[in-house]
């Protein structure tokens, strides 16, 4: 289900049809990419009806916790394995003498569960059919070329890994973490880790910071790497709006071209999983050495696949620029993202659809 309501809803129905009537309350463990995030009771009234059409029950929302000396358990063989393969494509926008790139390719992805909260990640790109040239790549950037030389990728690594790599996700309290280590996007492998501290109750307000250490690839986007290597830190702050599912985030620190500043980015989350934002950063290179487009900006769509067919969390997510310069750049999704993927399962967006969540 794309909207978690949607889940828990199934799930209390269900309950309230199968399990036996002594029954009377029911608790749900929300786990999010691995993480153990909040618990939903579903209790019922107190004559313990199972009428759906007159149901009493009320919800509540507690801490997330564990369950002690459960007496039912399902053994998951670690390691395990999952595959997946798509269609997928790619668009490169605002070329004067073409104004419309594309690439369409076949994504294999897979994701292996080992021991103790590790995984594997992995995604490899087999090109299909793509128009990408060179006209592009600026070779005059007064900037190292962190990504304007993009199309290099895009044409002499048409095909080629798009990321491998190892990753361990931990919930300690209301402290997250992710630490990865592996080819991380196109452009970039490296290490790093990303901490988020979010109070899993009432509090709109987040904290986040990211320290990658990165180099970059070869253009035929195998394990080959160039000599450009560097680091890059933010400290970030995020905050839930009650108005209309806006959020906010404001990143401060060092980006990949060495350059320094802030990114602010407003998303809006709509009930049925289309997202749409819109984010500026400014740094401590000027409009004349940033080149065309004077800072970096652009927007951010998400259209999610159970829009146009049966239930599924898939979805499609692209992020469009003028101008794809150098100053102002960050690591593709290893750069305050963990809020963005809990955003979902967070305590006001569940609290938002409290009535949606009751047994049907």
């Amino acid at each position: 289900y794309n909207l978690t309501a949607d889940a828990l809803s199934r799930a209390f129905t269900l309950s309230q049809i199968h399990i036996p009537q002594e029954i009377n309350k029911i608790e749900v463990i929300i786990n999010e990419t691995g993480y153990q995030l909040i618990n939903i009771v579903y209790q019922k009234d107190s004559l313990g009806s199972y009428s759906l059409a007159d149901n009493k029950g009320r919800l509540d929302f507690l801490d997330a916790r564990a369950i002690e000396n459960p007496t039912h358990f399902t053994r998951f063989s670690i390691p395990h394995a999952a595959f997946d393969v798509n269609l997928y494509n790619k668009f490169q926008l605002f070329d004067p003498q073409n104004p419309v790139k594309y690439q369409i390719y076949l994504k294999t992805a897979v994701s292996i569960s080992l021991p103790k909260e590790w995984n594997i990640l992995g995604i490899y790109a087999t090109n299909i059919y793509n128009d990408f040239d060179m006209n592009f790549v600026d070779k005059n950037s007064a900037l190292p070329h962190v990504r304007s030389d993009i199309n290099e990728y895009l044409v002499q690594g048409e095909s080629g890994i798009d990321s491998l790599y190892l990753e361990k996700r931990y919930k300690y309290r209301d402290l997250y973490y992710r630490a990865y280590f592996g080819i991380l996007e196109t452009m970039y492998s490296g290490l790093g880790i990303e901490l988020l501290y979010q109070p899993s109750n009432k509090s709109r307000l987040a904290l986040g910071a990211t320290i990658n250490k990165v180099r970059k690839r070869g253009f035929k986007r195998n394990f080959d790497l160039l000599d450009y290597k560097t680091t890059t830190g933010f400290l970030s702050l995020f905050y839930a709006s009650p108005f209309y599912n806006y959020d906010f985030a404001l990143h401060l620190g060092r980006y990949l071209a060495k350059d320094r500043g802030a990114t602010i980015e407003m998303r809006r989350t709509f009930d049925n999983g289309f997202v749409v934002g819109a984010f500026a950063t400014f740094t401590n290179v000027s409009a004349a050495v940033f080149g065309e487009g004077s800072f970096d900006k652009g927007l951010y769509f998400k259209i999610p696949f159970n829009a146009f067919g049966p239930n599924t969390k898939s979805s499609y997510a692209t992020t469009i620029r003028s101008v794809q310069r150098d100053g102002g750049q960050r690591i593709d999704d290893f750069s305050g993202r963990l809020w963005h993927d809990l955003r979902n399962v967070r305590y006001d967006s569940l609290r938002n659809h409290k009535e949606r969540m009751m047994p049907k």
